[in-house]
């Protein structure tokens, strides 16, 4: 989290799934602006928990998932329950 502090959020109430190599810098900015994010990881278990412990030091909501993402024709919709 970069600013930590109690200004409104412009993302409050948004969610996410962030993957990849950049998703770290991308989630941490994602939860500062409000945002829940899903941190999808395929083999790096131990850095995404390393970012969700960032995320939720700074205030933010994070979930890290281990998971091989599906092929572009097998992606369902989901949401998250608010």
């Amino acid at each position: 989290m970069v600013s930590g502090g109690s200004a409104p959020k412009e993302l409050a109430g948004s969610a996410a799934t962030v993957t990849g190599i950049i998703g770290g810098a991308l989630a941490m900015s994602l939860a500062d602006a409000g945002t829940m994010v899903l941190i999808n990881a395929r083999t790096s278990g131990d850095a995404a928990a390393a970012v969700v412990e960032e995320i939720e030091v700074g205030g933010g909501t994070a979930v890290a998932h281990l998971a091989t993402s599906p092929s572009r024709n097998g992606l369902k919709p989901w949401s998250v329950p608010r």
